[in-house]
């Protein structure tokens, strides 16, 4: 036997639950399509970086390895890095103390020396510094790359904004 409701329409606990659980997944939905940090609707400014990338000590072996123009590329993405644009190589020295008249003594390290490498890419501006395809490049923060002719790991030691593009 079917027993109908005088009212026509009955509510309880669980009709309640129903439709606050609805709202929240309507919210959470509304919520995750305008959050800016998840969803990124603004279109990345890209940037054209030179920055430098300084490899010491290393063997003078490794001494006209790297020319000018070789690609570059970032060894934990596998990304391009950038283009050499200048390559300088110097003498790693010594330092050490004259320990009968205290100066310090400057002499040339044997079989070292210290590369220098200013590489020209495009990059876009973050929060902490650049990113390069996906790699966070930062001052004093290791860069490991690889080249046709070398691979090795040195320091940011500086990065310049060459000009806006894009």
């Amino acid at each position: 036997m079917i027993r109908q409701n005088k009212k026509g329409f009955s509510f309880n606990i669980i009709d309640a639950a129903l439709i606050i659980i609805a709202l929240l997944c309507i919210c959470a939905t509304i919520f995750f399509f305008t959050d800016a940090d998840i969803t990124n609707t603004r279109e990345d400014k890209r940037i054209t970086l030179e920055y430098t990338i300084e490899f010491s000590p290393t063997r003078e072996e490794y001494r006209n390895l790297l020319e000018i123009g070789d690609a570059i590329t970032e060894t934990s993405t596998m990304k391009d890095a950038g283009e050499i644009i200048n390559v300088v190589y110097y003498d790693h020295l010594y330092y050490g103390k004259n320990n009968d008249t205290g100066e310090t003594v400057t002499t040339k390290y044997p079989g070292k020396i210290n590369m220098v490498l200013t590489v020209r890419t495009e990059a876009v501006k973050t929060d902490t510094g650049y990113s390069i395809n996906g790699y966070e490049l930062l001052i004093d923060g290791k860069v490991t790359i690889r080249t046709p002719d070398f691979t090795g790991t040195g320091v940011c030691t500086s990065i310049t904004v060459s000009d806006q593009t894009k």
